[in-house]
């Protein structure tokens, strides 16, 4: 599933929307989904780029913080519809 914020004045791209996979399982009832549950992981980028700002956020290696800005934050979760 992807999501772009109706906020972005960047590209459609992992840097500025939500990219995520949904997994799960759930009922069927009469070829209608009754309801579901599941597991999501993927992406969320907040587009400071776009906007100017200087992101405090930084890829972290095995022997520190780097000085390479990265506006993308991993998402994981739960997820349930009826």
């Amino acid at each position: 599933m992807k999501a772009e914020p109706n906020y972005n004045i960047g590209e459609f791209d992992e840097d500025t929307s939500l990219f995520v996979t949904l997994s799960g399982s759930g009922k069927i009832k009469n070829g209608a989904v009754k309801s579901a549950n599941g597991t999501v992981a993927g992406t969320l980028g907040c587009g400071c780029y776009y906007y100017g700002h200087v992101s405090p956020t930084r890829v972290i290696w095995w022997y520190g913080v780097s000085d390479i800005v990265s506006d993308i934050a991993s998402v994981h979760g739960t997820w349930r519809i009826s």
